[in-house]
């Protein structure tokens, strides 16, 4: 009569609650898991750190470039947007009027709001959030518009934003439409570069305030 062979029982390790049954080979899975996790973990985070560092290095060497740049550069750099009749402030075109230098009633807010109300068209510059120019246009879209006001913040001129400005102004008019406007005397060898012509037979009744 032949014996059957006892077959080997799992071990019940002293840290296991009672009942519960730990094979060694499940222990050893489970411990080269963590062991993965654990490598996972690390590689992880000496990514994150090499593309932090990278980021830094970058932003650093971004702000260099930005310092090494040209007038020129920058203002192409820097660019501006061109928009027309947004609904900008009187408090945005007192703004302007100071920092151009325009004689214009900059400190009588209830006026130049009257001036952007019945203006027919007011083309735009803007950098980002701020207005830093404007052309202010009275016309009857048909025969004849006239440029009331163009003004170019301090800071921003000589960038070529006056004349984007006239540009804007006309792409909006027909051929049919004249352009008509006065200039400060600082600025008379400006318009014929922009395509005017100086013309001798106008007449101003001046206004008193």
């Amino acid at each position: 009569m032949s014996r059957e062979t006892p077959q080997a029982q799992p071990r019940r390790l002293p840290h296991c609650p009672k009942g519960r049954e730990v094979r060694p080979a499940s222990l050893i899975g489970s411990f080269l898991k963590a062991k993965d996790f654990v490598y996972t973990l690390k590689l992880s985070l000496l990514r994150d750190s090499f593309f932090l560092l990278i980021g830094k290095t970058c932003i650093k060497d971004y702000n260099v470039e930005q310092e090494k740049m040209t007038k020129a550069e920058r203002k192409a750099f820097n660019m501006v947007t061109y928009r027309l009749n947004t609904g900008i402030t009187a408090a945005q075109l007192a703004e302007v009027f100071q920092s151009s230098d325009i004689r214009r009633p900059a400190d009588d807010l209830p006026r130049l709001q009257k001036m952007i109300d019945h203006a027919d068209m007011i083309a735009e510059a803007w950098q980002e959030q701020e207005l830093v120019g404007i052309a202010r246009v009275l016309t009857d879209f048909s025969y004849c518009a006239y440029i009331s006001d163009l003004a170019v913040k301090k800071e921003h001129q000589g960038q070529g934003i006056g004349a984007a400005l006239l540009k804007q102004v006309k792409a909006e008019l027909s051929d049919e439409v004249a352009l008509v406007l006065l200039s400060a005397p600082e600025a008379i060898g400006f318009y014929p570069k922009q395509g005017y012509e100086r013309m001798d037979k106008a007449f101003l009744i001046p206004r008193k305030k």
